[in-house]
C-alpha cells in the first residue's frame, strides 16, 4: 500500500501490541522512540521534532482549531486540505 514507507516512528506510549500489529498487517518497522531515564528537564527525542513542527502549523488552521465537522471523513478532508496548503506554500516560497 506504501510502497516507499520503510520505517514508523511512534511515542513511548504505543509500545504495547502497536508493534506487533504493524509487523503483521505491513513491511514497515516500527521504531519506538522513548526517552532515556537518565534524562531530567526536557530532553529533545530524535526526530520527535518533525512531528511537533508539523502539529504546530496544522494548528493554525483555524477550522482543525476545534472540532467542527460531524463526520471523520469531513475532518480528515480538512488536515488533508491544510497539509496540501502548507506543501503549496513552502513549495511556492523556494
Amino acid at each position: 500500500m506504501h510502497g516507499r514507507l520503510v520505517c514508523l516512528r511512534a511515542d513511548g506510549g504505543y509500545a504495547g501490541h502497536l508493534v506487533a500489529w504493524v509487523g503483521r498487517v505491513s513491511r514497515c518497522a516500527l521504531e519506538v522512540v522513548r526517552r532515556s531515564n537518565n534524562a531530567c528537564g526536557f530532553t529533545g527525542l530524535p526526530r520527535r521534532w518533525v512531528v511537533e513542527h508539523n502539529f504546530g502549523w496544522l494548528g493554525r488552521s483555524s477550522r482543525l482549531s476545534r472540532d467542527y465537522e460531524r463526520k471523520a471523513q469531513g475532518a480528515e478532508a480538512f488536515v488533508y486540505l491544510a497539509m496540501r496548503r502548507l506543501t503549496l506554500h513552502r513549495w511556492v516560497k523556494y
